[in-house]
């Protein structure tokens, strides 16, 4: 699960490095060219495209920058889980992922006020509790809303492991009615994952 992320986050990474090699071949090419050839036609055309680069360049370090932000303002939003359930933290390394990817500062209150009363009825009854986990389970069993608008925007971003559809898809099947677990499968296949 965590290999998934992980590899999201390095293609971004990876497209960045890329970039920043265009930019390091065209600014060598440009400074390879004689002086008194730099001001011809040909010149200012590969000017230009060093210009479209640098401008590429900018816009691909703010989109990589934004995002890191977006992924630790998520992170400090969602309490911890417990630690001792790998299932509890996968869930909610999921729920980061998608808080960070849609950059909506109203995505996951209501999930966040749910897993903090657990967390406080877990105390006051001092009983063991996995917070993501109970309420992933809960959202399954109750009227589990598959294919919604936020689903397809997440799938439409390249972060399908990010929504409920594929947590129920592939890790909670086993804790999920068969249904939803179809359902899930169904979608997913829907949007080409």
């Amino acid at each position: 699960m965590f290999d998934t992320i992980l590899d999201g986050l390095a293609s971004k990474f990876q497209s960045l490095m890329k970039i920043n090699r265009k930019r390091a071949e065209l600014t060598k090419a440009l400074n390879s060219t004689p002086t008194s050839h730099r001001f011809d036609y040909a010149s200012q055309i590969s000017m230009r495209a060093v210009q479209r680069a640098a401008l590429d360049i900018h816009t691909e370090k703010s989109v990589c920058h934004s995002f890191a932000e977006e992924l630790l303002k998520a992170d400090n939003f969602y309490p911890p889980a417990n630690p001792h359930h790998t299932l509890d933290t996968h869930i909610r390394t999921c729920f980061v992922l998608g808080k960070a990817a849609l950059v909506d500062n109203q995505a996951g209150k209501r999930t966040k006020r749910k897993i903090r009363a657990l967390i406080t009825q877990s105390k006051k009854y001092s009983q063991p509790i996995y917070p993501y986990f109970d309420t992933l389970k809960e959202r399954a069993t109750r009227s589990p809303n598959i294919g919604t608008e936020r689903f397809r925007l997440l799938c439409e971003l390249g972060y399908p492991q990010a929504t409920d559809e594929y947590m129920y898809a592939t890790f909670m099947e086993p804790h999920v009615p068969a249904t939803v677990v179809n359902k899930s499968k169904k979608a997913l296949s829907d949007m080409g994952y």
